[in-house]
């Protein structure tokens, strides 16, 4: 069966199309989101390396997100089984990491400490605070570029 594309209202890019394959539930809410619990990815050419979260619930809730690797290239999350096993995910290739980008004192920041995985078949996700390391909430993106 062919899942037909949905309509969806953003605050900050309007009225959208979007494919349901970039859709994903978050079980366990993102701190400061309670109310929304699926999202979709949006990805668009001209905001390149950006890729923005969408709350499905609320058109104001829209995060900036982008691959943490493309800053930090020796980024190691340690994501536990347990996450992995309660995401569904099988093989490490089903999974996408992103970093949530904020506003920084001087430029803007990405929070290494609680990157976001999302399950790419399962289409689910969660924010994972990593314990025990030394990543930082703010880590400034342009000590990185």
């Amino acid at each position: 069966m062919i899942e037909s594309a949905l309509a969806i209202k953003s605050d900050r890019f309007g009225q959208l199309t979007v494919d349901p394959g970039a859709l994903f539930k978050f079980e366990a809410p993102l701190p400061g989101f309670e109310k929304s619990q699926n999202y979709v990815l949006l990805k668009f050419e001209e905001f390149q390396p950006f890729a923005w979260l969408q709350s499905m619930e609320e058109s104001h809730v829209c995060l900036p997100l982008v691959d943490p690797w493309r800053y930090f290239p020796e980024y190691q999350p340690r994501v536990s089984a347990q996450t992995m096993d309660r995401l569904g995910v099988s093989d490490d290739g089903e999974v996408a990491v992103y970093c949530v980008v904020a506003p920084g004192e001087s430029g803007l920041t990405l929070n290494l400490a609680a990157p976001l995985v999302l399950h790419q078949n399962g289409r689910c996700g969660e924010q994972v605070i990593l314990e025990e390391s030394d990543y930082s909430l703010a880590e400034p993106m342009e000590q990185a570029c």
